[in-house]
């Protein structure tokens, strides 16, 4: 399976740049460039229209319509998807660690029905729920002087 970067490499490998034939005296916006698809059979490359190598690829039009390309790149950019820092709200490591280390002290027990399938697997006990657990943790926190999460968190 490929990455987003792979595949945007290999449909931008079989796109090639070419100057537009007609130009319609009367359009206000005249096309800078177009592309050529191609499709490769065997030892050949073959041109088809952009909707057939669309729907061979099972790609939207958003995947063909390379801005990069047009603009004189020959690749496109790797992508940068999930590569920015702005996360604000996310939980600092230290503080999901205190909450971990606090939810291991909890008295764990076997599980009645399933000993045999998962011998290893430990169950909190039934009387606890999240906002028990939350308030002991909150106490918790107090006794330790450290800050602690939201419920929600």
């Amino acid at each position: 399976m490929l990455n987003e970067d792979a595949k945007n490499a290999y449909i931008c490998a079989n796109m090639k740049p070419l100057a537009p034939t007609v130009r319609l005296c009367q359009a206000k916006h005249h096309r800078a460039i177009s592309f050529v698809c191609y499709v490769t059979v065997g030892c050949s490359s073959l041109p088809v229209c952009k909707n057939a190598f669309m729907k061979l690829h099972a790609i939207s039009g958003g995947k063909v319509r390379f801005e990069q390309l047009s603009s004189g790149r020959t690749a496109p950019r790797p992508s940068a998807r999930g590569k920015h820092n702005n996360r604000f709200n996310r939980c600092p490591e230290d503080m999901a660690s205190n909450v971990k280390e606090h939810i291991r002290m909890f008295p764990t027990e076997e599980s009645h029905y399933s000993r045999t399938c998962n011998p290893n697997r430990k169950y909190l006990s039934p009387e606890l729920t999240v906002s028990k657990m939350y308030m002991l943790y909150k106490s918790w926190c107090q006794d330790n002087n450290t800050r602690a999460v939201s419920d929600r968190t």
